[in-house]
């Protein structure tokens, strides 16, 4: 989504690398564009308090999102359904508030250039100057770090969409761990009902822990409020009163 954005509307002031959202960024820009997963709560308080922020925020199955192999960790499974389910949590939460664009992961990689249309009427200030369907063509990756994330650069597609069918021992030890996420993918679109159970029943589960913790201990939350407080009064201050 980073180099969708990036490389097709004209944005002076992008941020290659995964960064917090009350970071430094460039000054003297008219559009700055910034990633970094984890940052939906306080983006999403932030809408509040900066009437020029817009949110993005990526909505995948979350069976395909835990099965996901991070460009600098290829022998590891990066995320799972506790994280992703914290994140879906707050979506809901925000999904009808004014600048909180989702985009469905299984949309952009099927109809990249509509998702496009409909973020440039939400964000008119955006100006295009190539398809998504064509940004393999002229990205531009300087960041070795954004590229191995990215496993390559490669043309949008749907490759990866269903990718959690080859992964069922994975998948049936997510669900061990944190339990049945049917009634959200029938409420998300993903299902129908709970038939896709049936390809479970006679796997293994494998029960590898993810790269990011599979539970969050109390000080591990609370750590991760009081970021999100400090951070947020940081971006406040670096918005408003030009600090750092």
């Amino acid at each position: 989504m980073l180099a969708l954005m990036l490389t097709c509307f004209d944005i002076d002031g992008g941020v290659a690398h995964e960064q917090r959202i009350w970071r430094g960024v460039p000054r003297g820009k008219h559009i700055v564009c910034t990633k970094r997963p984890g940052d939906e709560r306080l983006a999403g308080a932030l809408l509040r308090l900066d009437p020029n922020l817009h949110v993005i925020c990526m909505l995948r199955d979350p069976r395909d999102a835990v099965v996901s192999i991070h460009g600098r960790v290829p022998d590891a499974y990066w995320s799972n359904l506790r994280a992703w389910r914290d994140s879906a949590r707050i979506t809901r939460y925000y999904q009808n508030r004014s600048r909180f664009h989702v985009v469905r992961y299984d949309e952009l990689v099927t109809n990249s250039d509509a998702v496009q249309m409909r973020l440039a009427e939400a964000m008119p200030f955006l100006k295009q100057v190539l398809p998504f369907s064509r940004y393999h063509s002229a990205v531009q990756v300087s960041d070795n770090q954004w590229l191995r994330a990215m496993r390559g650069v490669r043309p949008v597609s749907a490759d990866n969409v269903g990718a959690w069918r080859k992964h069922l021992p994975r998948l049936k030890g997510q669900l061990l761990r944190h339990g049945d996420i049917s009634d959200e993918l029938i409420a998300l679109g993903f299902e129908k009902d709970k038939n896709w159970l049936a390809l479970l029943a006679d796997v293994e589960p494998d029960m590898t822990p993810s790269r990011a913790p599979e539970s969050m201990s109390l000080d591990q939350r609370v750590t991760r409020i009081w970021r999100d407080v400090s951070g947020g009064a940081t971006y406040l201050a670096r918005r408003y009163m030009q600090l750092g």
